[in-house]
């Protein structure tokens, strides 16, 4: 394994943690299946970090991991744990997650310039998502919800739209944990300039994605995101198309 495919494991742990945080909150009392369903997704990311810190060895043979002083996680909220729970909030050895020292070898703090390459790539994919769900729930209340009435309007609607706010929010989540990586890592102002914090209006659905044509969609303004140009173009995409 590479550097430049270390670090993207390292970053596709992280990804998973926030996965597993969000089943536990979407399930506060979870049923047999959903424990056993977390517990699986625990077990693999826990073989995904030993395999991470078997190869760190490797990659960096200088580096004494265990004398790392990693920053505050947002994720962990406090909490310490020597349960099996730990892998969730468990810290990951990239270099935007430590602090710098020059005692570092220097193949470690030059692997920060890769990693901030990384770490646009991830942005830009969580943008990417973020502009597909938000184009899907703008297509579900068009087609799924506003052609109903009663107290039954919608239900399937409703449901998909939840669905989808609950992807929204761990494409956020996403986006956020790149966009502080590449601040900390010290990208350039040029970078730095095309990413910017999501606001809670930055999300609402809008007329002008599910209904370019419609009238008074031009006096809408979409968010920043909307026109920046990262991978795979929105217009014409799957999220204005219905999802089984």
């Amino acid at each position: 394994m590479g550097l430049t495919a270390w670090i993207v494991e390292g970053i596709e742990i992280q990804q998973q943690q926030l996965r597993i945080q969000d089943e536990i909150a979407h399930n506060p009392n979870p049923t047999t299946v959903q424990d056993i369903k977390v517990a699986k997704m625990k077990e693999k990311l826990i073989k995904r970090f030993e395999n991470l810190m078997n190869t760190a060895e490797y990659q960096f043979p200088d580096m004494d991991f265990t004398e790392l002083v990693y920053r505050p996680s947002p994720w962990s909220k406090g909490k310490k744990s020597e349960s099996d729970d730990a892998v969730i909030t468990r810290h990951v050895p990239l270099p935007s997650q430590v602090y710098s020292s020059p005692s570092m070898p220097r193949a470690y703090r030059d692997a920060k310039d890769t990693e901030i390459i990384l770490r646009m790539g991830e942005a830009n994919d969580a943008l990417q998502a973020i502009r597909t769900e938000i184009g899907y729930k703008s297509y579900v209340y068009r087609a799924q919800i506003r052609p109903y009435k009663g107290k039954n309007r919608g239900t399937r609607g409703w449901d998909n739209i939840k669905r989808s706010d609950r992807e929204l929010k761990f494409h956020q989540k996403a986006y956020t944990t790149a966009l502080a990586a590449l601040r900390i890592l010290g990208a350039s102002a040029e970078v730095l300039a095309q990413y910017k914090d999501i606001t809670k209006e930055d999300l609402r659905t809008v007329t002008a994605v599910s209904e370019p044509n419609a009238r008074g969609q031009s006096k809408e303004k979409l968010a920043w995101f909307w026109s920046l140009d990262v991978a795979g173009d929105s217009d014409g995409s799957e999220h204005l198309e219905e999802r089984e």
